[in-house]
């Protein structure tokens, strides 16, 4: 990797491992993930619940709980580790330079806090101003998010706001201090359609008006297809493939992938059509398989997928795949589009 390279990359992550100690035993929820995020850039992190998705982002905060968490491997943030930073020290990152847009907002609020208040203490915690200073910023960030009378709802309690508005209070917290990097994880749960696509718009708005980098976490493709410049598919919590939203979307190269884009309803299907699925579960994460993590539900696997883990290996200009299949002995040579990539 040369120097250009390593200056580009506002965040990445090395083999990172996340596990948690249970009365049943240890869920090892992310195992040795490595990808990276380019200054500027949205990548999406996408997958099925509980394949680690969450856990990766609650990592990169160092809001992991430990006990009865454990992390151990590498994230770097402008080149600096992260893994052992003090509490406090993280303290002065989170909300300044890495900002978060959690799941659900009604239980991200503090319900006894007006929303207005809500934003000024992360705007006070961060910044060295004065009060009528931080009601100013505040109320700016809230009519930026498209908060209708900021003013007349700065005082009012979380309970009074719809769910796309309580979303919008959450991104302005999140942006309130002009982050570097904003994590949105799953931003769109519970939500209709119609706000969905206001709150994705805001988001992708915001992060290239005020120049920040976008790690999008969601299970919705049609998110990604939207929003995303480069894609990271989970499963099991492992990184199976990683590309660019074309090169995913028209040229899927891991079994999962494919799969997961054939389940995928068409605009152009008939009435006779049915929905692909994938058959099976996956794997029991207590105890994880030796080999491919999608062995036992891929209709293409080999014999050394039970046994060996594939490396992730490269299938195309910024593309790669963990899949045996791509290996040079498995005679597979790869020729255009394949089997479940999307249209153009």
């Amino acid at each position: 990797m040369n120097e250009t390279t390593e200056n580009k990359r506002l965040l990445e992550l090395r083999n990172l491992r996340v596990s948690f100690a249970t009365y049943g035993g240890t869920v090892q929820a992310v195992r040795d993930i490595s990808f990276h995020v380019d200054g500027g850039e949205c990548l999406a992190i996408v997958g099925e619940s509980g394949c680690g998705k969450s856990v990766t982002a609650m990592a990169v905060m160092k809001l992991i709980p430990m006990p009865p968490g454990r992390m151990s491997g590498s994230i770097l943030f402008k080149g600096n580790e992260l893994i052992d930073l003090s509490e406090r020290a993280m303290n002065r990152i989170r909300g300044r330079e890495i900002g978060m847009i959690f799941q659900d907002p009604m239980t991200s609020l503090n319900p006894t806090m007006t929303v207005g208040r809500q934003v000024e203490e992360i705007l006070a915690q961060h910044e060295k101003i004065s009060r009528e200073e931080c009601r100013k910023r505040s109320l700016e960030v809230l009519r930026l998010v498209g908060i209708p009378e900021a003013e007349r709802r700065y005082g009012q309690y979380p309970h009074a706001f719809s769910g796309g508005m309580r979303q919008r209070v959450l991104i302005a917290m999140a942006i309130a201090c002009r982050p570097s990097l904003l994590i949105a994880d799953e931003p769109t749960t519970a939500l209709d359609v119609t706000i969905q696509a206001q709150i994705l718009d805001i988001i992708r708005n915001l992060q290239k008006s005020l120049g920040m980098t976008l790690l999008l976490i969601t299970h919705d493709l049609g998110v990604v297809a939207k929003t995303a410049d480069r894609i990271a598919v989970f499963y099991a919590g492992q990184v199976v493939e990683t590309g660019s939203c074309d090169a995913i979307f028209y040229n899927p190269s891991h079994p999962y992938t494919r799969a997961l884009l054939g389940s995928i309803p068409r605009i152009d299907a008939t009435r006779a059509t049915q929905l692909s699925a994938i058959a099976g579960t996956p794997p029991d994460l207590f105890s994880p398989p030796a080999g491919c993590a999608f062995f036992a539900r891929c209709t293409r696997a080999m014999k050394i997928c039970a046994t060996l883990a594939p490396p992730p290996m490269t299938v195309g200009e910024g593309q790669t795949a963990s899949c045996w299949l791509h290996h040079p002995m498995a005679g597979i040579r790869r020729q255009g589009a394949v089997e479940g990539a999307m249209p153009r």
